[in-house]
């Protein structure tokens, strides 16, 4: 209810939506956003700080990011990555890092116990992926080594049940046998998956998946070949299923064939796929597991024969890995790799095919009907740049699709510097956006470890997809902004709800969001006073407190940019008066350029300390004043009959300002931002981040009851009628 001020007394009228959001208890970000990605991208924020226990040099250096995230709590994430990446293999250690807000913070650490360097027996770590299950549990998957030359692998699971702030020690899952020169299997490239379909046959099931490098040479033997194997667990990982062959040999005694790069996903109904790499045929391959990766009784269907495979100059790029997501309520597969369009090109390009299944069941019986569509580039081709390393995340209903990639097109030299770019579908895959950027700042990969094949950031990147409706995605890579290569995150949202929502998905974490769209438009998360609809418009972030100065010759802010949003257009003035009853328009003009990406322009007013407030009109309908700072709240919107309301002081008239009415305190006056009232005479000081609460000059405080001619004295200890 908002009180509308007349002669001879008051009325009261319901005005749309009055929310105020009171004490919520938020994570900030280290830095102001500027305003410089596109709206759905949020700020980078770094992974936490480099463990004390890493060496210098290299050792500071991580590499090769997964990330996950909970179904039953979004705002749960957990990533991993090499830490200390060594130039010919493996790292020092793994390491993890946990987010309770959705990626805004994030606790990180060592793998405990798991390489010397963390209290662990084994020398090395690579290959790190991590996994939560519908319960909360949270895994990491790594693949270690057991002596100093890392000829003998192992791979192995660690469980927290308490949201990482313990772990168990390392749980083998294989460990691949060196007999001899001639015998040996060496395991790479695992990749896990947890069954956190709810209700799924296999609830909870743990899948690990791996490529054997395998030599076995004698008299009438002669098997040397690269061979996809599978294991699960179903008591939470303490123990696991012995392996099986996901790709066959080519025979018994005589065998070279060669698979690479497992992906495995699981299926609705409790089916599992696994997609993958086939040297043999340059081809992308599918096998599928009807009882969820016990037995792989059915060939491969194939998603894209003969595709050429792209190596990018001067980095290790993972050439042949795919990124793969599942779309939760469908079944169908999404893949993003990297492929050559033409043997001649110079550079390759970013690939997209999905899946189009007629029916989302896991049959028994046969392999599903995937239907895969026919391959197309999602990166703009032809390539006249570095485009590699696609990560992909879908939502459950297969509609929106998002990839982002290593790209170098703000890089220099062949390939000494770069960024990550993103594209998205709201589709399904048929239609794409342009690239938009998602790393803050142009990188040189000269800070990253050196190895054979190049300047180490990742064979491959992660991305935590949105896992229900208006919530944003999660990117993890590896960049160097900094003096080493470190983890990094984004929040990417989605557009299929306009720019708004995706930026909200982007800026806030999941918990923090409201189901009533108004709710979400003129909540104060931050509690610094200014909605997060103005947040937007002025790009500033809902996430931080932002405290703008007077106003001052040279005054600057943000202002999105014309034809960023098309559902918002925005019309900025200036003028001298406090209050719309008192206002003056000026004929002075900012001084505009562009910000950032250009998704915001930068307005600078040259004379504006003359001003007293700028006017933001949006869709010609929704006017808003933003006041100097003397005023008891800077951000208001413009009502009827002088009155003016502030999503967290509420509706006050200004007519006869500096005497106000409000609609809790009654009468007060305004001296600057301080109120005295006549009622309490006592003087309060008003404030967003303590709101209801307001102080008074005798250090006591009051309570409002909003939208309510009352309030409380914490002198007395009673309720008050204002009016």
């Amino acid at each position: 209810m908002v009180l509308i001020f007349e002669q001879g007394g008051c009325r009261k009228k319901t005005i749309g939506m009055r929310f105020i959001c009171t004490a919520l208890t938020l994570c900030y970000l280290s830095g102001l956003h500027g305003a410089a990605l596109a709206p759905w991208v949020s700020p980078n924020v770094r992974l936490g700080v480099d463990p004390a226990a890493l060496p210098s040099g290299d050792g500071k250096n991580q590499a090769e990011p997964h990330v996950t995230r909970s179904f039953v709590d979004p705002d749960l994430v957990l990533a991993t990555f090499q830490e200390g990446r060594y130039s010919d293999g493996g790292a020092v250690c793994n390491g993890y890092a946990v987010s309770r807000d959705g990626g805004f913070t994030w606790h990180r650490d060592l793998n405990p116990n798991l390489t010397l360097a963390s209290g662990g027996i084994y020398y090395r770590a690579t290959d790190p992926v991590a996994g939560i299950s519908l319960d909360g549990t949270l895994y990491l998957n790594s693949l270690v080594a057991l002596d100093a030359a890392f000829n003998v692998g192992r791979l192995v699971v660690q469980r927290s049940d308490d949201h990482g702030q313990t772990w168990s020690n390392p749980i083998t899952i294989y460990t691949g046998p060196v007999l001899s020169e001639s015998n040996w299997i060496f395991p790479d490239k695992n990749w896990m998956v947890v069954n956190d379909l709810p209700g799924s046959p296999n609830e909870g099931r743990i899948i690990v998946t791996w490529t054997n490098f395998r030599t076995q040479v004698g008299p009438g033997l002669n098997l040397q070949d690269v061979l996809i194997m599978c294991a699960h667990s179903d008591d939470a990982g303490n123990t696991w299923s012995t392996p099986v062959f996901v790709t066959p040999a080519g025979g018994e005694t005589q065998s070279d064939l060669q698979y690479q790069g497992s992906q495995p996903v699981f299926l609705p109904g409790g089916g599992l796929a696994i997609v993958y790499h086939n040297f043999s045929n340059t081809a992308l391959e599918v096998r599928y597991s009807p009882d969820g990766g016990a037995s792989f009784p059915f060939g491969p269907a194939p998603l894209h024969d003969g595709y050429i495979l792209y190596d990018a100059a001067n980095m290790r790029d993972g050439s042949f890995l795919p990124s793969v997501g599942v779309a939760r309520e469908s079944g169908d597969l999404f893949v993003a790799y990297t492929s050559k369009a033409n043997d001649g090109d110079q550079f390759g390009e970013i690939y997209f095919v999905r899946s189009e299944r007629v029916t989302a069941d896991s049959p028994a019986n046969t392999a599903p009907e995937w239907n895969f569509r026919d391959p197309i580039i999602i990166s703009g081709g032809p390539s006249a740049h570095i485009t590699c390393t696609p990560t992909l995340s879908v939502s459950p209903d297969g509609q929106r699709v998002t990839v982002f990639f290593y790209d170098n097109r703000n890089g220099a030299g062949t390939n000494d510097s770069g960024d990550f770019h993103a594209v998205q579908s709201l589709d399904g895959g048929t239609s794409w956006s342009e690239a938009f950027r998602i790393s803050e700042s142009t990188f040189p990969l000269d800070r990253a470890t050196l190895t054979n094949r190049g300047y180490m950031l990742g064979d491959y990147y992660g991305f935590a997809p949105p896992l229900g409706p208006d919530q944003a995605g999660i990117a993890v890579w590896v960049g160097t902004p900094f003096s080493t290569a470190d983890p990094w995150s984004s929040r990417i949202g989605g557009l299929e709800n306009g720019v708004f929502e995706g930026w909200l998905q982007a800026q806030l974490p999941f918990s923090q969001r409201y189901a009533d769209p108004l709710a979400n438009r003129y909540a104060d998360p931050d509690r610094d006073g200014i909605p997060t609809l103005l947040e937007y418009v002025t790009g500033l972030s809902p996430n931080q407190s932002d405290l703008p100065g007077p106003f001052s010759d040279g005054f600057s802010f943000h202002r999105l940019a014309a034809g960023t949003d098309p559902d918002m257009r925005i019309q900025v003035r200036a003028g001298t008066g406090q209050w719309p009853d008192s206002q003056v328009i000026s004929d002075a003009v900012p001084f505009v350029e562009a910000h950032g990406e250009g998704y915001w322009d930068t307005l600078t007013w040259v004379t504006a300390g003359a001003f007293g407030h700028f006017e933001f009109i949006l869709n010609e309908e929704e006017r808003w004043f933003f006041v100097d700072q003397r005023a008891p709240a800077r951000w208001v919107m413009v009502e009827d009959n002088s009155w003016v309301w502030s999503p967290w002081l509420g509706g006050f008239n200004t007519r006869l300002a500096p005497w106000l009415f409000h609609e809790s305190l009654g009468w007060v006056y305004d001296l600057d931002g301080v109120f005295w009232s006549p009622l309490l005479s006592a003087y309060l000081l008003p404030s967003p981040s303590f709101h209801p609460w307001m102080y008074r000059s005798d250090g006591s405080y009051i309570y409002l009851l909003e939208g309510e001619p009352r309030l409380f004295d914490t002198v007395t200890e009673e309720w008050i009628r204002s009016y």
